[in-house]
Order: structure tokens, then C-alpha cells, then sequence
């Protein structure tokens, strides 16, 4: 999963939607759920933002809509330590590639 080109970097305070999601996905990462180990765009998911393990096999990309009605959207990669940090509450703060689409689809 690629990031938009007109997406701009921006450092948010982590929401509890994406805590829980985050949890969820460490979770399934720690049980050996396949569907942490297959390279997918999508495979993880939650009502607000979906993701996957990225083709090299070593981090995981996700999309998160953090406003319901709007076309914000949010996309990032971590690694395994990192969706531990954020889902267990150690990392309150992250960067994101901020990207908003317009009436265009731009």
C-alpha cells in the first residue's frame, strides 16, 4: 500500500479508536492469526480504518478515517513493536501522512 503523493506528514495524538485497533491487530500479530502474517492491504480491520503486512514482510500499512463524515484519512506503516506501543497505551503521539480527498477523487 502506497502512500498518497499528496499527502503531508503530521504528528497526531493517538485516538482511542486507533489504540483499540491497534490492540486488536497485536493481538492477532501475537496469537499467530494468519491474518497478521499474509501480505494484504486489508486483512486487519475495524469500523474505522483497515490495514495489512506489507509485501517485504517487516512492517504493516494501515488507512484510518479518524472523522466519521469527512474525507480525512490517515496512513502509516509500523512495525510489530510499534502496534504494541500504540495498542498498549505507551505511545500517545505518531506521524501520519495526512490526506484528504477532494470532490475530484484527488
Amino acid at each position: 500500500m502506497a502512500i498518497h503523493e499528496n499527502a503531508s506528514k503530521t504528528s497526531i495524538t493517538v485516538p482511542d479508536e486507533l489504540v483499540d485497533f491497534m490492540r486488536d491487530v497485536f493481538s492477532r500479530i501475537d496469537s499467530g492469526d494468519d491474518a497478521a502474517f499474509i501480505p494484504s492491504d486489508d486483512l486487519l480491520q475495524c469500523e474505522t480504518g483497515y490495514g495489512g503486512l506489507s509485501p517485504d514482510g517487516k512492517h504493516y500499512s494501515f488507512v484510518f478515517f479518524p472523522e466519521r463524515g469527512t474525507r480525512v484519512r490517515w496512513e502509516f506503516k509500523l512495525l510489530a513493536d510499534e502496534i504494541d506501543e500504540i495498542g498498549s497505551g505507551f505511545r500517545k503521539e505518531m506521524i501520519v501522512h495526512r490526506y484528504e480527498r477532494t470532490d475530484d477523487g484527488a
